[in-house]
């Protein structure tokens, strides 16, 4: 990591001291929300304008973080009764499958052109990581998506099957 990077993330890591130092000093000193959040913007302010560089980068990183808990705290008394919107639930819907659906599955469709255990070598040829999350995949994908893919698999042969389930299907899963 050369100089230009540290100088880039030098306020994240301002604003992230800020965080903690607060959330610590808070839980040992009672102290009313709105004043921290204004004495760590002024620290931080006075900081940054007698330093130059990575410091007074992170100070200003510091100050941001004492501003903006400011600002919640000043919306918190202006709308005491105030929440965010939670997200809305997703409820499970009938185009997931369960791994054992699709073990089923799999195993009422397969024939003898193409062996069930065809996709068990194909996953075989991952990594650990891999197979978790192509297992996540077929847990929480909708079942026409699952279906097209291995149907796609099994027309390949297994090297061409693990080359595409790296280039196209697992770079972009979400990661847990």
């Amino acid at each position: 990591m050369d100089k230009q990077d540290v100088e880039a993330f030098a306020p994240l890591l301002g604003g992230l001291v800020a965080g903690v130092g607060a959330t610590v000093f808070a839980a040992h000193f009672p102290v009313r929300p709105e004043a921290l959040a204004m004495g760590i913007g002024t620290v931080g302010l006075a900081v940054a304008s007698q330093t130059t560089g990575i410091l007074q980068r992170a100070a200003l990183g510091f100050a941001a973080a004492g501003a903006s808990m400011l600002a919640v705290e000043v919306v918190r008394r202006l709308k005491p009764n105030w929440r965010p919107e939670p997200l809305p639930q997703q409820q499970a819907s009938s185009e997931f499958i369960t791994r054992k659906e699709l073990d089923a599955i799999l195993s009422r469709n397969a024939t003898p052109s193409e062996p069930r255990d065809h996709l068990d070598v194909v996953a075989s040829k991952l990594t650990p990581d891999e197979r978790s999350t192509l297992e996540r995949l077929r847990a929480t994908s909708p079942r026409p998506m699952v279906a097209e893919v291995e149907k796609q698999l099994r027309a390949q042969s297994v090297d061409d099957a693990v080359r595409f389930l790296r280039q196209s299907i697992l770079p972009h899963a979400p990661r847990h």
